[in-house]
């Protein structure tokens, strides 16, 4: 069975992407560390998470700026120090031209 391509069509050209991404709110809820409901935090958690896993579907690799969104996080704590934004080599490889068919992020500048 061939996967599902999904396209976004940019003044650049078309972006291919056959990936998917998942992201789960179980292990973002602070109850889950034992701490008070914040649905605020929970909340800022899923956006970094979903805007991550976007980036692994146009092809980013794990980034080694412990800020970027792009990091990898182990414990629902390290997403919190995180920003909200890719840093400046993970934006420049999702605006570059040309990408075509998304398949792993192997030019990425880690």
């Amino acid at each position: 069975m061939q996967p599902r391509r999904l396209h976004h069509t940019t003044d650049q050209g078309t972006l291919w992407c056959t990936h998917v991404g998942v992201a789960s709110l179980y292990r973002l809820l602070p109850e889950y560390a034992g701490a008070p409901q914040d649905i605020g935090r929970m909340r800022e958690r899923l956006e970094k998470e979903v805007l991550h896993e976007l980036g692994h579907t146009f092809g980013l690799v794990h980034c080694r700026q412990p800020w970027c969104v792009m990091a990898a996080s182990r414990l629902p704590e390290e997403i919190d120090l995180k920003d909200l934004q890719f840093c400046d080599a993970c934006a420049e490889y999702l605006q570059r031209p040309g990408r075509g068919s998304v398949v792993g992020g192997r030019d990425h500048p880690r």
